[in-house]
């Protein structure tokens, strides 16, 4: 005799379902998915897909394509650059179009889309797209890494550069590495006054452009190492009658921790920026960088 097929699941109302299913994250709701089509209807439910974070490079694009467009309620949105960086660089136009399409026709409501180190789904053709269909923000943030992979291993002393030398986007001249008081953990040592300079390069439209911010990871002695700040060689900071003036930074004393600094959007231009801090010269000690972060927002 033949079996008659079981429904596993209880019947109960859809919201019950939906209060269940929010104590789960968001992969687990995945994995459910995929028991049978009742908790696939449950899981996918939009409501319980109102945030989501999407590990681009990583995980299959079609698959991610075909995710969102189940997240109609969908308000807010991350797009986070995977570690197998070629994979993101080789995404094509039509990739990025597609997805920007979708987002376009399916999620409505999307109010921010966070775009963390990756540049070019936020380039200003398909940024522009998202905010004159959605009226969302867009915020693009980039980590500037000042050691490479390789400075991870212990590090005594590696001596102050005695010229100019430069990474992908970041400019070094006179600067130190070591991990004298954070072992394996290298970061950046400034000790010449008036020489020492670290220049961070970034590209930016001014269009729909509301604000950059740049975050330092830094810290400072107990005979207090002071930096000043410049934007595209002009002073940065602000001054009540409209001007700019010298703009100095002192670092939180004895331990790492990190601060922003707004940057004037009178000092930002369309294409290449440079922000670069100095070690003033009558900085009376060192000054120690670990970190780099930009944020630009567009609404």
């Amino acid at each position: 005799m033949d079996s008659e097929p079981v429904n596993i699941c209880p019947v109960l109302p859809q919201e019950l379902w939906v209060k269940i299913f929010k104590h789960l994250s968001q992969m687990e709701l995945l994995k459910v998915s995929t028991v049978c089509k009742e908790f696939y209807a449950h899981a996918m439910d939009p409501i319980l897909w109102k945030s989501l974070e999407l590990e681009l490079g990583r995980y299959n694009l079609v698959a991610q394509q075909a995710l969102l467009q189940r997240c109609t309620g969908l308000l807010h949105l991350k797009f986070v650059a995977s570690s197998m960086w070629n994979g993101i660089e080789g995404m094509t136009k039509n990739a990025m179009a597609t997805l920007v399409s979708i987002l376009i026709e399916k999620c409505k409501h999307l109010r921010t889309v966070e775009i963390i180190n990756y540049p070019f789904i936020g380039q200003p053709y398909f940024r522009r797209q998202l905010i004159n269909s959605s009226n969302c923000t867009v915020t693009q943030t980039t980590d500037y890494r000042l050691n490479p992979p390789g400075d991870s291993l212990e590090i005594v002393w590696i001596p102050d550069s005695p010229d100019t030398y430069n990474t992908k986007d970041i400019e070094f001249h006179q600067v130190g590495t070591t991990d004298h008081y954070r072992k394996g953990k290298p970061y950046k040592i400034m000790r010449n006054p008036g020489s020492s300079i670290i220049s961070i390069n970034f590209n930016t439209s001014v269009e729909r452009l509301s604000s950059v911010t740049i975050s330092l990871n830094h810290c400072r002695t107990t005979s207090d190492g002071v930096v000043c700040l410049t934007v595209n060689g002009r002073p940065a900071e602000q001054r009540e009658n409209g001007g700019f003036g010298k703009m100095v930074i002192m670092a939180p004393r004895f331990n790492f921790g990190w601060e922003s600094f707004d940057v004037s959007l009178d000092l930002i231009q369309d294409g290449i920026n440079k922000i670069t801090l100095l070690l003033d010269s009558t900085s009376p000690g060192v000054y120690w960088l670990s970190d780099v972060k930009i944020q630009k927002v567009f609404r």
